[in-house]
This record gives structure tokens, C-alpha cells and sequence, in this order.
């Protein structure tokens, strides 16, 4: 208990106090400005829709939707200063999908078309 009261009485010692003009100068130092998270709502959604889009690229009625979207998502959350990065890779996906299932659509038709046509 001694070596603790001995231990504040130092600390005590050793603080100076300083003019209201410094202390003003060092509390303009410590401000710390946040990141700007403003925004980052349709650019997280174009991300995620874009990633569901591609994983679920073969259920047609889901993955068309979420790529769509993405697309939308990610043209709009470019336009904002936070979450750029995230806006981009869900517009990215989402073209990705739209691909993937064209190459889908395209391939079940020619086999269908070929079906058809050895069945004549």
C-alpha cells in the first residue's frame, strides 16, 4: 500500500500545468477525424448481390435479379467518395454473372436446338 501512495505522489509531482493557449494548441492536435462511412450502404449491397449473383449462377430466378441489381448498385455507389472499392468489385460481379448465364442460356439452346433436330 506504501509503494502505491508513493507512486501517485510522484506522478503528481511531476504534471506542470501549462498556459490555456497551449493546451488550447494541444487539444487541436489530438482531433482525430473518422472515416467517412457515409454511403457505404448500396456499395456493400452491390458487393454482396454481386457475390450471391455468381455463386447462385445456376438458379436462373435468383442470380439474374441479384446481378442486375449489382450492376445498379455498383454504377451508383462509384458516384460516392466512401466505399468505391466495394462498388466497383459488386459491378464487377455482376457483369461476371451476367456473363456466366448468357453462356448458360446459350448453351442449353444449342443442345435443345440439337435435340430437336436429331429427333426429326
Amino acid at each position: 500500500m506504501e509503494k502505491e501512495k508513493e507512486i501517485v505522489e510522484i506522478k503528481k509531482e511531476d504534471i506542470e500545468v501549462k498556459p490555456a493557449e497551449v493546451q488550447e494548441e494541444i487539444r487541436e492536435e489530438k482531433v482525430v477525424t473518422e472515416p467517412k462511412t457515409e454511403g457505404t450502404g448500396i456499395s456493400t449491397a452491390a458487393m454482396i448481390l454481386g457475390i450471391v449473383s455468381v455463386v447462385l449462377v445456376g438458379n436462373l430466378i435468383v442470380s439474374l435479379p441479384c446481378a442486375i441489381l449489382a450492376i445498379i448498385f455498383g454504377l451508383k455507389g462509384q458516384k460516392k467518395e466512401a466505399g468505391k472499392g466495394m462498388a466497383k468489385a459488386g459491378f464487377i460481379l455482376g457483369i461476371v454473372s451476367l456473363s456466366m448465364l448468357a453462356a448458360i442460356v446459350i448453351i442449353i439452346g444449342m443442345v435443345c436446338g440439337a435435340a430437336i433436330l436429331a429427333a426429326i
